[in-house]
């Protein structure tokens, strides 16, 4: 089942005490820009999700392919924090 998301949607799971408005608004907008301003369009459109650990990529993609380049497109524009792949890969029915 396809999870549907609003690609602007931003969840976070943050103990109050701990969380640092300032960074989770960089790290989020790091990441988002850095998939938007990606060649592949099909990127445009992946979540990005964060909690006080790590950074969750949602969505779905066409093939594996996409799902590493989308890795390591948020990788490289926020090098200190883990990246957690949670991208579906669909791969299109063809028609013969």
């Amino acid at each position: 089942m396809k999870q549907s998301l609003d690609s602007h949607q931003v969840l976070a799971t943050i103990p109050l005490g701990r969380f640092d408005p300032l960074s989770f608004a960089k790290v989020v907008s790091d990441a988002t820009e850095a998939l938007r301003r990606s060649p592949f369009a099909e990127l445009h459109e992946v979540v990005v999700l964060y909690d006080e650990h790590n950074i969750h990529l949602c969505g779905e993609v066409e093939s594996f392919f996409m799902k590493q380049v989308a890795q390591e497109t948020v990788r490289a524009a926020t090098e200190s924090y883990v990246v957690e792949n949670d991208l579906y890969v669909h791969s299109p029915r063809k028609i013969h």
